[in-house]
């Protein structure tokens, strides 16, 4: 593959976005443009997004066209080329600032963050589940993610469902965005975007739609990432898919563990499910006979995610 000069890299990545022929095209450029703007100000502030979508949305070439329009704008900005950013390794095939499923790879990839760099975290429920809170990578995965927001780097994530991931990236990510729509045929997706405004007083959660000047867009359109990028994307996730999947089968059969019991899973779906609204309630001072008239659990059930919930 002959890889393009910076210029030509550039604007063929922005002309992707801005083709006049589309009006809600060119509001994906606004969001890229609003991120790098961010990342290269004087106030050392960072970006992480959320993608959430059903399987088969697209979420993962979605996040690769938001990365690599993220990287473009930055160029702009810095100067360089927009592979100082989202590296490509052309020999291997190989996405340098992305990670998928595998959790040492995610660990590895925020250990090594490098300034205004963009990355990839992809389908994260798997490494950085929310029924393994307890788990020490996902302990250690939290406090580098606190960490590295000084870094002015640009952070997306896809995961099906937002349950899935930890609470504390949830709860720190202020971009959530959602693949409401899909048009695989014409080669591009419908999203929302909202941004998470938290009242601190109340612990009360808002999404309104970002601003960008005096308006808010509700509907933004992502086309399909370069070919280049896609197909070196796919060979990164069939490697890492099967080394992850042989690996948790070695783990199993070597350590004879068993998978969870159907009520270890309804008590990890419950903590999912209800654990941070609770925790929220009692913090406020509300006893577990108040909080059980607005969440559909018995006092008892209550009291333990209560106990558990703090213990996290």
């Amino acid at each position: 593959m002959m890889i393009k000069s910076p210029h030509d890299l550039i604007q063929s990545g922005l002309k992707k976005s801005n083709r006049s022929t589309s009006k809600q095209v060119k509001n994906l450029s606004v969001l890229t443009r609003s991120w790098a703007n961010v990342v290269c100000g004087y106030d050392k502030q960072d970006v992480a997004a959320l993608i959430v979508a059903p399987k088969g949305y697209g979420k993962s070439y979605t996040a690769l066209e938001l990365c690599w329009g993220a990287a473009c704008e930055v160029a702009l900005r810095r100067g360089g080329h927009p592979l100082d950013y989202f590296p490509y390794d052309q020999e291997k095939n190989w996405l340098s600032n992305c990670a998928t499923i595998n959790t040492n790879d995610i660990i590895e990839l925020l250990r090594k963050t490098q300034s205004h760099n963009v990355y990839l975290l992809d389908d994260i429920g798997v490494a950085w589940n929310a029924r393994k809170f307890r788990d020490k990578a996902n302990i250690l995965m939290n406090d580098i993610f606190e960490l590295i927001r000084i870094d002015n780097t640009i952070i997306v994530m896809t995961v099906m469902d937002q349950s899935f991931v930890d609470k504390v990236p949830r709860q720190i990510i202020p971009y959530f965005i959602e693949i409401s729509r899909k048009y695989h045929h014409l080669g591009y997706n419908e999203l929302k975007v909202f941004q998470q405004k938290k009242h601190f007083r109340t612990g009360e959660l808002n999404f309104p739609h970002p601003a960008f000047g005096n308006t808010r867009i509700s509907r933004h359109y992502a086309r399909s990432p370069p070919k280049w990028i896609a197909d070196a994307y796919d060979h990164m996730r069939a490697i890492k898919t099967k080394e992850d999947r042989d690996s948790k089968i070695a783990e199993f059969q070597g350590n004879g563990e068993k998978p969870l019991s159907k009520r270890e899973m309804k008590w990890q779906d419950t903590l999912t499910k209800y654990g941070d609204r609770i925790l929220a309630l009692h913090m406020e001072g509300q006893g577990a006979a108040t909080i059980a008239k607005s969440v559909p659990l018995d006092r008892g059930t209550i009291q333990r995610v209560i106990a558990a919930m703090s213990e996290h």
